[in-house]
């Protein structure tokens, strides 16, 4: 079984570079890449993540109005804050 991980940061290049990190170890898998809160909220829903790696300030969002949903979505899910 592996570690299910969703990353979320609305820069791109970040969020890819740590997609290909998270990809490349052993047990883990990307379980979505989130640029958005609203995306973010939608990945949680369909994905069920293990861990959640959520940017501290998103266009919209910030991670304190951000983690209850995504804790209701993904209730046993880890959240990390970047």
């Amino acid at each position: 079984m592996s570690v299910r991980v969703l990353v979320v940061d609305d820069h791109f290049l970040f969020a890819d570079a740590l997609g290909s990190v998270i990809r490349s170890l052993d047990g883990h898998e990307v379980a979505g890449i989130a640029q958005s809160g609203a995306q973010a909220i939608s990945l949680a829903r369909t994905s069920r993540p293990d861990v959640i790696l959520l940017d501290h300030h998103l266009p919209g969002y910030d991670a304190a109005e951000l983690i209850p949903r995504l804790r209701a979505l993904s209730p046993g899910a880890r959240i990390v804050i970047l």
